[in-house]
């Protein structure tokens, strides 16, 4: 940003390069808005910043008192913040701070649990049908195959 002092104590505007446009002149009023604009935001992220190494944190301690990945602690972490309606910085803070696994945590581990559950038992009733498909498909080609050659024994055999 460029000044030019003598401007300024004539006229009480400064000149400078903003984003809006090279040359254009701010009032003092606007610099002090600019400024405090400025301001709030590194105040924002700054806030960011120290949630995020927060989170990382939890995310870690999380990943070694389980013994699970790094990314699948994240996703804990955010499951019981959302199930308990937290925000995720307050509930890693607590992971953090405290000796024992929070309860959000120990809901969305077992939240967790439930879904793997289901979905295991869903895979396995599909494998079942695909299985009871097959053996079908099976009698079918076995009932051709005596049909056409006549034979009842194993296909294999003479």
């Amino acid at each position: 940003m460029r000044r030019y002092p003598e401007r300024e104590r004539m006229s009480g505007w400064t000149e400078t390069t903003d984003v809006r446009g090279p040359g254009r002149v701010l009032s003092d009023a606007e610099l002090v808005q600019e400024l405090a604009r400025a301001r709030e935001l590194v105040a924002q992220l700054e806030q960011a910043l120290e949630s995020r190494v927060v989170i990382e944190q939890a995310k870690g301690v999380l990943a070694e008192r389980l013994g699970i990945p790094v990314d699948q602690a994240f996703d804990l972490l955010r499951a019981g913040a959302r199930a308990q309606r937290i925000g995720l910085h307050d509930l890693a803070k607590r992971v953090v701070g405290e000796r024992q696994t929070p309860m959000p945590i120990v809901i969305a581990i077992s939240r967790e649990s439930r879904l793997r559950t289901v979905s295991m038992r869903e895979r396995a009733e599909a494998q079942r049908e695909a299985l009871s498909r097959l053996a079908q498909e099976l009698e079918r080609l076995r009932a051709r195959l005596t049909e056409r050659y006549g034979r009842t024994g194993s296909l294999g055999s003479d």
